[in-house]
Protein backbone atom coordinates (compact mmCIF):
# COMPACT_ATOMS: atom_id res chain seq x y z
CA UNK A 1 0.00 0.00 0.00
CA UNK A 2 0.95 3.49 -0.87
CA UNK A 3 2.28 5.32 2.22
CA UNK A 4 1.51 9.61 2.21
CA UNK A 5 3.82 11.36 4.05
CA UNK A 6 2.98 14.90 5.23
CA UNK A 7 3.77 16.42 8.53
CA UNK A 8 2.59 19.96 10.14
CA UNK A 9 6.37 21.40 9.14
CA UNK A 10 6.24 19.20 6.14
CA UNK A 11 7.18 20.67 2.42
CA UNK A 12 5.23 23.88 1.34
CA UNK A 13 5.09 25.25 -2.01
CA UNK A 14 3.15 28.38 -4.14
CA UNK A 15 1.54 26.29 -6.42
CA UNK A 16 2.51 29.42 -8.96
CA UNK A 17 6.01 28.05 -8.70
CA UNK A 18 5.08 24.35 -8.67
CA UNK A 19 2.54 24.91 -11.79
CA UNK A 20 3.42 28.40 -13.58
CA UNK A 21 0.59 28.19 -16.25
CA UNK A 22 -1.90 29.09 -13.57
CA UNK A 23 -0.57 32.68 -13.37
CA UNK A 24 -0.78 33.41 -16.50
CA UNK A 25 -3.47 36.04 -15.97
CA UNK A 26 -1.71 37.61 -13.48
CA UNK A 27 0.23 41.15 -14.24
CA UNK A 28 3.71 41.11 -13.42
CA UNK A 29 3.09 43.16 -10.00
CA UNK A 30 0.57 41.04 -8.84
CA UNK A 31 3.07 37.85 -8.97
CA UNK A 32 4.82 38.36 -5.51
CA UNK A 33 1.88 38.94 -3.90
CA UNK A 34 -0.11 36.12 -5.80
CA UNK A 35 2.81 33.59 -4.69
CA UNK A 36 2.34 34.14 -1.30
CA UNK A 37 -1.29 33.59 -0.85
CA UNK A 38 -0.90 30.54 -3.10
CA UNK A 39 1.69 28.20 -0.52
CA UNK A 40 0.33 25.12 0.13
CA UNK A 41 1.26 21.52 2.13
CA UNK A 42 2.64 19.24 -0.16
CA UNK A 43 1.18 15.48 0.19
CA UNK A 44 3.82 12.85 -0.94
CA UNK A 45 2.55 9.23 -1.90
CA UNK A 46 4.89 6.71 -2.83
CA UNK A 47 3.96 3.63 -5.57
CA UNK A 48 1.33 1.28 -5.15
CA UNK A 49 -2.23 1.09 -3.62
CA UNK A 50 -3.43 4.42 -1.98
CA UNK A 51 -6.24 5.00 0.06
CA UNK A 52 -7.12 8.83 0.78
CA UNK A 53 -8.92 9.86 3.89
CA UNK A 54 -11.46 12.73 3.60
CA UNK A 55 -10.27 16.22 5.12
CA UNK A 56 -12.38 17.47 7.69
CA UNK A 57 -13.01 20.22 5.48
CA UNK A 58 -15.27 19.06 2.55
CA UNK A 59 -17.51 21.05 0.19
CA UNK A 60 -16.62 24.53 -1.12
CA UNK A 61 -13.78 24.83 1.73
CA UNK A 62 -11.70 22.14 0.44
CA UNK A 63 -10.81 22.35 -3.56
CA UNK A 64 -8.95 19.29 -3.17
CA UNK A 65 -5.58 18.01 -4.65
CA UNK A 66 -3.53 19.74 -7.69
CA UNK A 67 -0.74 17.02 -8.72
CA UNK A 68 2.47 18.50 -9.29
CA UNK A 69 4.36 15.54 -10.12
CA UNK A 70 3.93 11.74 -10.92
CA UNK A 71 0.59 9.93 -12.07
CA UNK A 72 -1.76 7.68 -10.19
CA UNK A 73 -4.65 5.32 -11.93
CA UNK A 74 -7.91 5.55 -11.16
CA UNK A 75 -9.74 2.04 -11.06
CA UNK A 76 -13.71 1.95 -11.33
CA UNK A 77 -15.48 -1.39 -11.06
CA UNK A 78 -18.85 -1.13 -12.25
CA UNK A 79 -21.41 -4.71 -12.27
CA UNK A 80 -18.56 -7.06 -13.15
CA UNK A 81 -16.44 -4.81 -15.62
CA UNK A 82 -13.16 -2.56 -14.83
CA UNK A 83 -12.03 1.12 -16.31
CA UNK A 84 -9.44 3.15 -15.50
CA UNK A 85 -8.23 6.64 -16.11
CA UNK A 86 -5.25 8.36 -15.65
CA UNK A 87 -4.77 11.34 -13.38
CA UNK A 88 -1.09 13.42 -13.47
CA UNK A 89 0.67 16.81 -13.33
CA UNK A 90 -1.74 19.49 -13.63
CA UNK A 91 -4.81 17.98 -12.87
CA UNK A 92 -7.04 18.12 -9.86
CA UNK A 93 -8.89 15.41 -7.72
CA UNK A 94 -11.14 14.90 -5.09
CA UNK A 95 -11.19 11.78 -4.54
CA UNK A 96 -13.49 11.44 -1.15
CA UNK A 97 -16.26 12.64 -3.30
CA UNK A 98 -16.53 8.65 -4.70
CA UNK A 99 -18.55 8.33 -1.64
CA UNK A 100 -20.98 10.65 -2.74
CA UNK A 101 -24.59 10.14 -3.33
CA UNK A 102 -24.26 7.99 -6.09
CA UNK A 103 -25.95 4.49 -4.99
CA UNK A 104 -28.49 3.79 -7.51
CA UNK A 105 -25.76 2.38 -9.64
CA UNK A 106 -23.61 0.01 -6.96
CA UNK A 107 -20.13 1.17 -7.92
CA UNK A 108 -16.12 1.22 -6.29
CA UNK A 109 -13.23 3.18 -6.94
CA UNK A 110 -10.11 2.28 -5.82
CA UNK A 111 -6.34 4.38 -6.23
CA UNK A 112 -3.02 3.45 -7.64
CA UNK A 113 0.50 4.89 -8.05
CA UNK A 114 2.00 4.35 -10.90
CA UNK A 115 4.80 6.99 -10.65
CA UNK A 116 5.82 8.56 -6.92
CA UNK A 117 3.34 11.86 -7.02
CA UNK A 118 3.16 15.11 -5.22
CA UNK A 119 -0.21 17.02 -4.52
CA UNK A 120 -0.62 20.37 -3.71
CA UNK A 121 -3.27 20.61 -0.81
CA UNK A 122 -5.73 22.70 -1.88
CA UNK A 123 -7.62 23.07 1.49
CA UNK A 124 -9.15 25.86 3.71
CA UNK A 125 -6.29 28.11 4.08
CA UNK A 126 -5.46 27.92 0.34
CA UNK A 127 -9.39 28.78 -0.38
CA UNK A 128 -9.78 31.49 1.47
CA UNK A 129 -6.37 33.46 0.93
CA UNK A 130 -6.81 32.54 -2.75
CA UNK A 131 -9.69 34.56 -2.90
CA UNK A 132 -7.70 37.57 -3.60
CA UNK A 133 -6.68 35.92 -6.72
CA UNK A 134 -10.19 34.64 -8.62
CA UNK A 135 -7.91 34.49 -11.79
CA UNK A 136 -5.99 31.74 -10.21
CA UNK A 137 -9.38 29.88 -9.08
CA UNK A 138 -10.52 30.55 -12.66
CA UNK A 139 -7.17 28.70 -14.04
CA UNK A 140 -7.87 25.29 -11.59
CA UNK A 141 -11.59 26.11 -13.05
CA UNK A 142 -10.27 25.74 -16.60
CA UNK A 143 -8.21 22.72 -15.68
CA UNK A 144 -10.82 21.28 -14.56
CA UNK A 145 -13.25 21.00 -17.71
CA UNK A 146 -10.01 20.47 -19.69
CA UNK A 147 -9.76 17.32 -17.26
CA UNK A 148 -13.74 16.38 -18.39
CA UNK A 149 -12.74 17.08 -21.71
CA UNK A 150 -9.98 14.28 -22.11
CA UNK A 151 -12.12 12.21 -20.13
CA UNK A 152 -14.75 12.25 -23.30
CA UNK A 153 -11.96 11.53 -25.77
CA UNK A 154 -10.69 8.43 -24.09
CA UNK A 155 -14.78 7.45 -24.20
CA UNK A 156 -14.60 8.04 -27.94
CA UNK A 157 -11.20 5.89 -27.89
CA UNK A 158 -13.39 3.29 -26.50
CA UNK A 159 -15.73 3.20 -29.30
CA UNK A 160 -13.34 3.01 -31.89
CA UNK A 161 -13.97 -0.51 -33.92
CA UNK A 162 -10.45 -1.61 -33.97
CA UNK A 163 -8.27 -2.50 -30.44
CA UNK A 164 -5.14 -1.77 -32.30
CA UNK A 165 -6.66 1.91 -33.69
CA UNK A 166 -7.77 1.93 -30.89
CA UNK A 167 -4.57 1.17 -28.75
CA UNK A 168 -2.69 3.54 -30.75
CA UNK A 169 -5.06 6.70 -30.32
CA UNK A 170 -4.48 6.03 -26.80
CA UNK A 171 -0.96 6.00 -26.90
CA UNK A 172 -0.83 9.54 -28.71
CA UNK A 173 -3.43 10.85 -26.63
CA UNK A 174 -1.39 10.24 -23.50
CA UNK A 175 1.65 11.82 -25.57
CA UNK A 176 -0.37 15.32 -25.50
CA UNK A 177 0.38 15.09 -22.03
CA UNK A 178 3.57 13.05 -20.94
CA UNK A 179 5.02 12.30 -24.31
CA UNK A 180 8.67 13.82 -24.85
CA UNK A 181 10.35 13.87 -28.54
CA UNK A 182 13.72 12.51 -28.83
CA UNK A 183 15.86 10.42 -31.31
CA UNK A 184 13.76 7.31 -30.73
CA UNK A 185 10.16 9.12 -31.82
CA UNK A 186 7.72 10.49 -28.99
CA UNK A 187 8.37 8.52 -25.66
CA UNK A 188 5.88 7.90 -23.66
CA UNK A 189 7.68 7.60 -19.81
CA UNK A 190 4.71 5.07 -18.63
CA UNK A 191 5.04 1.90 -17.62
CA UNK A 192 1.60 0.57 -18.79
CA UNK A 193 1.31 -3.49 -18.70
CA UNK A 194 -1.27 -5.43 -21.29
CA UNK A 195 -3.96 -5.31 -18.68
CA UNK A 196 -3.62 -1.85 -17.74
CA UNK A 197 -3.89 -0.65 -21.17
CA UNK A 198 -6.98 -3.20 -21.76
CA UNK A 199 -8.95 -1.46 -19.47
CA UNK A 200 -7.81 1.98 -20.51
CA UNK A 201 -9.26 0.76 -23.92
CA UNK A 202 -12.19 -1.45 -22.97
CA UNK A 203 -10.74 -4.90 -24.26
CA UNK A 204 -9.33 -8.15 -22.83
CA UNK A 205 -5.67 -8.29 -22.64
CA UNK A 206 -5.20 -11.02 -24.56
CA UNK A 207 -6.35 -9.13 -27.23
CA UNK A 208 -4.59 -6.32 -26.30
CA UNK A 209 -1.11 -8.27 -26.39
CA UNK A 210 -2.29 -9.51 -30.00
CA UNK A 211 -2.61 -5.35 -30.96
CA UNK A 212 0.25 -4.70 -29.73
CA UNK A 213 1.97 -7.32 -31.60
CA UNK A 214 1.00 -6.09 -34.79
CA UNK A 215 1.73 -2.59 -34.08
CA UNK A 216 4.96 -3.42 -32.91
CA UNK A 217 5.14 -5.50 -36.27
CA UNK A 218 4.17 -1.94 -38.35
CA UNK A 219 7.15 -0.07 -35.96
CA UNK A 220 4.06 2.35 -34.84
CA UNK A 221 4.65 1.34 -31.26
CA UNK A 222 7.17 -0.29 -29.27
CA UNK A 223 7.62 -1.04 -26.11
CA UNK A 224 11.67 -0.12 -24.54
CA UNK A 225 13.21 -2.40 -21.93
CA UNK A 226 12.30 -0.42 -18.89
CA UNK A 227 8.84 -0.87 -19.80
CA UNK A 228 7.96 2.29 -21.09
CA UNK A 229 6.81 3.35 -24.70
CA UNK A 230 8.12 4.74 -27.98
CA UNK A 231 5.92 6.03 -30.93
CA UNK A 232 6.77 6.82 -34.32
CA UNK A 233 6.51 9.68 -35.90
CA UNK A 234 5.31 11.25 -37.87
CA UNK A 235 1.41 10.56 -35.94
CA UNK A 236 -0.01 7.70 -38.32
CA UNK A 237 -2.62 8.91 -41.21
CA UNK A 238 -5.47 6.42 -40.03
CA UNK A 239 -6.32 8.82 -36.83
CA UNK A 240 -6.53 11.12 -38.98
CA UNK A 241 -10.50 10.86 -39.15
CA UNK A 242 -10.39 10.44 -35.06
CA UNK A 243 -8.60 13.57 -34.49
CA UNK A 244 -10.83 15.16 -36.88
CA UNK A 245 -14.36 14.11 -34.47
CA UNK A 246 -12.19 14.64 -31.43
CA UNK A 247 -11.02 18.63 -32.40
CA UNK A 248 -13.17 21.73 -32.42
CA UNK A 249 -14.17 22.86 -35.76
Amino acid sequence: MATPSTAGGGPRVSVLDADPELARWLTPGEMGAARRDTVVPVLVVNYGHWEPEPPRACGWRHLGYLVLEGVLAREERLIGSTSIDLVGPGELLQPWVEDAEDVLVPHSVTWTVLEPVRLGVLGPTFVASAARWPVVTAALLTRAVRQSARASTLHGICQLSRVDTRLLALFWHLAERWGRVNGEGVVLPLRLHHELLGHLIGAKRPTVTLALQRLAERTLVQRREDGTWVLSTPQPEELAEFRALVSPA
